[in-house]
């Protein structure tokens, strides 16, 4: 059984899908071992949990041929792990058909409009959208620190926990993005890198993590990693040479720039290059002159080389405001709006007079898709300014914009800077404009 994502589980192409279901109690981990699935060559599968609070979609597997060093197994069923257990996919109640558990769980082949609801509904996941990131090229790079019991941790990790046991966390800056190269650096007595990984999630916020050892406090910044692999050590000198001598380590994660990954990856095998998929990033890291920053340029600007919220401002939400009123002549927009009983608001923007929007400005925000987000004091603050003036907001991070509908307390767009197109940016405009 080949225990891995499916890069691609679209069911246009299949004959048959099926839905498993079962109770916690049965465990699911049970359907995802053995090879005796009754499957044929290209069938989908989704895994559903059962659970006293409801039913949630797990994971979707697809059977494929095996290996031709797998004599025993008849296919080779391979699982999109990408969705943590802690943040199954809820199902409406109807939405499968009748069905009855025996002994803690139940197959049933499922109609060609039930699979393609239940992909939709996967797909659209933020957990997956995310993961998918790891099969493009990289945007930036991280080194990323630790100490002897996280080190302990990775050297007793199974076989296999670099693909899809999103679990795992790691203390991270906040401007990572999904599918970033991750160097893990361990302190002394090592003073080496020893893995390297990929982000699997946008960083989020919490206060009630505990770092391993407790060298660090409890307010930090977690991302999700995945694809796992150890390298041959790479020591601090060498590390220190690949940043030309400009490399300060306090126990604090570092920005690794294109050119020092260039230098490094000469150093680490070809089969963990191929197994993890990382590359040189792709990301513009040495910042261009705001005044000149055209669309392309702005979407291509490395997150990790904006260190501090001001940097956010000057190269990200600035030329986004001159790209998308560069036509329009009776739109205006302002820095540091004070706003009375509310406080400040980083940005405005009116049209023929009348304020339209407001905007607030941060290096990374407290979000998560599927999250209890109306918690979000990034989310509140923007709000607290927008409520005060009866208007629409925007919050903008490195990476994404946030787009909140006059009086909502949840956006009803995310955008990701990335991914930015010209018929985004004419959509932003108008909204913010009214």
């Amino acid at each position: 059984m080949g225990c891995q994502e499916v890069r691609n589980p679209k069911g246009r192409d299949v004959a048959v899908r099926n839905v498993w279901i079962s109770s916690e109690e049965s465990e699911l981990e049970l359907e995802l071992e053995g090879t005796d699935h009754g499957l044929n060559t290209g069938e989908v599968v989704f895994l559903v949990a059962a659970l006293p609070s409801g039913l949630f979609l797990s994971a979707v597997g697809q059977a494929l041929a095996p290996d031709q060093d797998d004599q025993n197994a008849d296919v080779d069923l391979v699982w999109d792990l990408s969705v943590p257990d802690a943040d199954r996919i809820p199902l409406d109640a109807g939405v499968l058909p009748p069905f009855r558990l025996t002994n803690g769980s139940v197959k049933l082949p499922i109609s060609d409009e039930l699979g393609d609801q239940l992909l939709a509904l996967w797909e659209s996941s933020d957990w997956v959208r995310d993961y998918r990131a790891m099969d493009q090229s990289p945007r930036n790079a991280w080194l990323l620190v630790g100490d002897q019991e996280s080190l302990d941790v990775l050297n007793t990790a199974e076989e296999g926990f670099w693909f899809a046991d999103l679990d795992h966390i790691w203390t991270a800056p906040k401007q990572v993005q999904p599918g970033d190269v991750l160097f893990f650096y361990f302190m002394a007595p090592h003073k080496e890198v020893k893995f390297v990984a990929r982000a699997a999630s946008f960083p989020t916020f919490a206060n009630d993590i505990p770092v391993l050892g407790g060298r660090a406090g409890m307010h930090q910044w977690w991302v999700h990693y995945a694809r796992l692999e150890p390298v041959d050590p790479i020591p601090l000198d060498v590390l220190r040479n690949a940043f030309d001598g400009h490399l300060i380590l306090r126990g604090r994660p570092s920005y690794v720039p294109p050119r020092v990954v260039e230098r490094l990856l000469p150093r680490i095998e070809p089969e963990v290059i191929d197994v993890t998929g990382i590359a040189v990033p792709t990301g513009l890291d040495e910042l261009p002159q705001p005044e000149e920053v055209d669309l392309l340029a702005w979407t291509q600007i490395a997150a990790g080389a904006l260190t501090l919220e001001s940097h956010v401002e000057d190269y990200i939400v600035e030329p986004l405001l001159r790209l998308a009123f560069a036509s329009h002549n009776d739109v205006t927009w302002s820095h540091q709006h004070r706003i009375d009983g509310a406080g400040v608001a980083d940005y405005s923007v009116s049209r023929r007079a009348a304020l339209r929007s407001v905007i607030e400005v941060k290096l990374g925000a407290r979000y998560r898709g599927t999250a209890d987000n109306t918690k979000s004091p990034d989310f509140a603050q923007l709000l607290r300014y927008a409520e005060a003036l009866d208007v629409p907001g925007m919050l903008i991070d490195a990476n994404r914009l946030f787009l909140f509908r006059r009086g909502e307390r949840l956006p009803h767009r995310v955008l990701a800077r990335a991914d930015f197109t010209k018929k985004q940016l004419n959509a932003v405009a108008a909204y913010l404009s009214g």
